[in-house]
């Protein structure tokens, strides 16, 4: 027989269809791999040679920031605090016990980083460590979810590091926070859902909801990927799927719900935590406070959007022009409504909150307008830019997300999915691969909102949005298939994040130890007493939360100004002395000592901690009970002298460690 009918007779076997009108790209067992536009793996992607490219390269990716700026601060950060105590009962006592202000589920996480606690010691240090290795497993995790949405080995390792180079995920993944390792194994559970997809197996599935299970013992919002997975599934998905509903919802749904019911039943029988104040702030917001959240959430959402797939857009510059020519007209009118009602809201949050923009979250954000990293002090430091500087940041986002937006909606509709039959397809938006990952992160934006309300003037921690980074890299990514890239453009965008993240934890380091020590050095050599000393809610917490579960009555009454962490973590705290971020004292106190730090980003001047000392000082309102040092905290004694009275004489302001 000629060759030609050989490959013609091989086309009908194969596809169904001749050789010469498969898709471009198309082979037996899916699209092929391509340099430009990125196919499918095959099923060997998990070959050593294969594997050991991007894991050399995501190694250096983390090793290289890692020795600039190592993780060895040795105090706690933003509330891993918390965490921390119960790794300490786990290794200790063998209790798993949640302190009860928690909200995360948190129950894989403390079994994960007792297991280093266990081998390395407990501290700050083994604890982030922890963090890190669960945060390079999720950044391969991601590499694995992209390949599988058809890119390319190069650009699904550009979406991996653009995953741990985010500015949020760089600077969690330098605490022991439940973002990083939820993400982690978010990214695994989308991987294998997006795996049994292709490959219509209900075991990937049930792989996937296994995963969303271990997710959900460290958020919540892990039960919504397999919810969102099923919904896809039975309304947009594969048609083996739609016709057996039943195991399609019994393999997506019932290994997530057996962590489910036997988180419960354990947190039941654990006793009382704060979970159940988000449903009482649901009910306090009502519908349309929820609402209102809801868009305000999704507007600034948005703008994080701009910033994760910030590097793809920039590497995808050259496919912008046929995007566009692709689109449609309505097509083409979305982005630019998406930009311009950006725009519009930028100035309006600006006018109504003294000209900020940018990052959009005025308290407890990753990111900030004086740096990276939530600081947890009275005060605020001096921004590093003019306000103009973050309306532009907050410009360039809204661009970038316009751009990623015409992108999907310009995408090479001629890219076909392959499937297990050698079938190649051409699905709209909502039934491709690209729709599954819309589903799984509108669900994840859902999870977002019953925190966000319970701190709804604020809008919410940036770090909520997390979740939606692997989905937004993604679907931009199923969208490039076929479309020009420059990996060089991208990298120069991966270098840029990388000076910022490296720049941003320095400094965020430097304050946070300069704190601690100035706390430490008006207890131990001052001779302040411990219940006098306010310096955020790590110190305060680790001294005396502990304590104030097992001596409730043991308060002192509020003054106003007092900050949340008073309230809620160490009530018997007096704050006489308030280590703090800013050279303006709040009303009733005046600066005692200051505390430098090294900051690569910040003049000298700039670069100090501040302890403000009430005027006069004034012992707490009720007394405190005669033992107060049975907690086993190490307290010093009341009797000690120091701040515990003081005069209204304005003395020099000494640095911390001046001989007094």
């Amino acid at each position: 027989m000629e060759p030609a009918r050989c490959r013609l007779l091989v086309g009908y076997l194969q596809t169904g269809a001749p050789a010469h009108r498969r898709p471009a790209g198309w082979h037996a067992h899916g699209p092929a791999h391509s340099t430009r536009g990125g196919g499918s793996h095959s099923p060997s992607w998990f070959s050593s040679r294969r594997l050991a490219r991007p894991s050399i390269v995501l190694v250096l990716a983390y090793a290289v920031p890692l020795l600039v700026v190592p993780p060895t601060l040795p105090q706690p950060l933003i509330d891993d605090w918390n965490y921390q105590l119960s790794v300490q009962h786990l290794v200790e006592d063998g209790d798993l016990w949640i302190a009860p202000w928690t909200a995360a589920s948190l129950v894989l996480q403390v079994g994960w980083g007792a297991l280093f606690a266990s081998v390395f010691g407990l501290d700050p240090v083994t604890l982030r460590w922890s963090t890190l290795v669960a945060s390079f497993a999720g950044t391969l995790a991601c590499h694995a979810l992209f390949r599988e949405l058809g890119a390319s080995r190069r650009r699904a390792l550009i979406g991996a590091l653009a995953v741990w180079l985010n500015p949020l995920v760089f600077g969690l993944s330098y605490t022991f926070m439940t973002d990083v390792p939820y993400l982690a194994l978010l990214a695994a559970s989308a991987w294998a859902t997006t795996r049994g997809v292709r490959r219509e197996a209900l075991g990937w599935l049930a792989a996937g909801s296994a995963l969303a299970g271990l997710a959900f013992l460290v958020r919540q919002q892990g039960v919504l990927l397999p919810l969102a997975a099923l919904g896809w599934l039975l309304l947009c998905g594969p048609t083996r799927f739609r016709a057996a509903p039943w195991r399609t919802a019994t393999a997506t749904g019932a290994p997530c719900l057996v962590a489910v019911i036997a988180y419960y039943r354990w947190a039941v029988a654990s006793g009382p935590s704060t979970q159940g104040d988000y449903v009482e702030s649901l009910r306090d917001a009502g519908l349309w406070g929820t609402l209102d959240l809801v868009w305000r959430l999704a507007v600034v959402g948005l703008f994080y959007l701009g910033l994760f797939v910030f590097p793809l857009v920039i590497g995808a510059v050259e496919a912008v022009p046929a995007s566009w020519r692709r689109a449609r007209p309505v097509g083409r009118a979305l982005p630019i409504v998406v930009l311009a009602g950006l725009v519009v809201w930028t100035g309006w949050y600006a006018s109504g909150h003294g000209g900020r923009t940018f990052p959009f979250v005025p308290w407890g954000s990753m990111l900030h307008e004086d740096g990276l990293g939530v600081l947890d002090a009275e005060g605020e430091r001096s921004f590093l830019f003019a306000s103009w500087v973050y309306a532009a940041l907050a410009g360039v986002l809204a661009l970038s997300v316009a751009i990623a937006a015409l992108i999907v909606i310009g995408r090479d509709r001629t890219a076909a999915e392959g499937t297990p039959h050698g079938v190649a397809v051409r699905p709209r938006l909502a039934s491709s691969l690209g729709g599954l990952m819309l589903a799984l992160g509108l669900g994840q934006f859902a999870g977002a909102v019953p925190p966000s309300v319970h701190i709804r003037q604020f809008i919410t921690f940036d770090r909520y949005y997390l979740p939606l980074v692997p989905f937004a890299l993604g679907l931009v990514l199923w969208a490039l298939r076929g479309r020009r890239f420059a990996p060089g453009l991208a990298g120069v965008a991966l270098a840029l994040l990388t000076l910022v993240n490296v720049l941003g934890v320095q400094d965020w380091f430097a304050f946070k130890r300069a704190q601690w020590e100035a706390a430490t050095w008006l207890v131990e050599e001052q001779g302040v007493p411990l219940r006098q000393v306010d310096a955020a809610a790590q110190w305060d917490g680790l001294h005396f939360y502990e304590y104030s579960l097992a001596h409730p009555e043991d308060r002192v009454r509020r003054r106003p100004g007092d900050v949340w962490w008073l309230y809620l973590v160490a009530p018997m705290i007096d704050p006489v002395y308030i280590v703090a971020a800013s050279a303006d004292p709040r009303q009733g106190y005046r600066i005692h000592a200051t505390q430098p730090y090294d900051s690569w980003i910040r003049d000298d001047e700039e670069s100090v901690a501040y302890i403000w000392r009430r005027w006069p000082a004034r012992r707490p309102t009720i007394a405190l009970p005669p033992d107060h040092s049975a907690a086993g905290l190490g307290q010093p004694s009341e009797s000690r002298s120091g701040a515990s009275s003081g005069t209204a004489r304005r003395e020099p302001t000494p640095q911390v460690g001046d001989p007094r």
